[in-house]
């Protein structure tokens, strides 16, 4: 279970990776990554359990393959140099995305040692606490709404309030463009003390749910958060 976005675009990076660091970017990317003994468990300093970006021949960066693991993906773009390469890398270029959700589309842009999430518009109150409930808490989806229902505490989110805001926002939903308070975020890895863990709150929940049944299955659980 997820939220699929699709991408497109290269961030070019300078000096452009070795082959032994495509190798391994490769390997980092087909393994799900989880702490040893604890399938459910981030390792430390990790913003997720899949790398989501691919390397390219030329030595650069492409969003991934499978929109489903891509998480966090401008916080896996910060992590990266330091805890794989070990040395400065200049980043350029652009990567444009689209959620599923009508409105759900914005952009990575790194400009050499500049790394934001920009944003032009949102989706309305309702698809944007939905997704809310679907995504990791990147740097794509800190954004304030407009409209003070957007801006509403997920963790006091029922169906009854979501369909009421479904109802009251129905007409505007799909041809209406909600401006963002920001337009421009920055994209900061190790995240600030306090902050969730990187998971969606829906797959927390979850995976707590079962945690709770009889369900024996650890390896489930591993699939839910995946």
């Amino acid at each position: 279970m997820g939220y699929d976005v699709e991408y497109t675009g290269t961030i070019k990076l300078d000096p452009p990776l070795s082959a032994g660091e495509r190798a391994a970017v490769r390997r980092l990317a087909d393994q799900r990554q989880h702490e040893p003994g604890d399938v459910n468990g981030i390792p430390d300093g990790m913003p997720g359990y899949w790398f989501p970006w691919t390397a390219t021949r030329r030595g650069h960066l492409k969003p991934p393959a499978w929109p489903d693991r891509s998480g966090m993906l401008p916080e896996w773009l910060r992590w990266l140099p330091d805890a794989v390469l070990g040395r400065p890398t200049r980043m350029q270029g652009r990567v444009h995305a689209r959620g599923r959700a009508p409105g759900d589309e914005w952009r990575i842009v790194a400009d050499t040692d500049r790394l934001v999430v920009e944003r032009d518009r949102l989706p309305c109150p309702a698809c944007w606490l939905n997704c809310l409930t679907l995504v990791p808490p990147s740097a794509a989806y800190r954004f304030r709404h407009p409209e003070p229902d957007g801006n509403l505490d997920i963790e006091t989110l029922t169906g009854e309030l979501h369909s009421g805001l479904l109802e009251r926002y129905e007409a505007r939903c799909l041809d209406f463009g909600f401006s963002p308070v920001e337009r421009s975020l920055d994209v900061v890895w190790p995240p600030p003390p306090g902050s969730p863990p990187p998971v969606p709150p829906f797959q927390v929940k979850f995976a707590e749910l079962l945690a709770g049944s009889d369900l024996p299955m650890p390896e489930f659980q591993a699939w839910i958060r995946g």
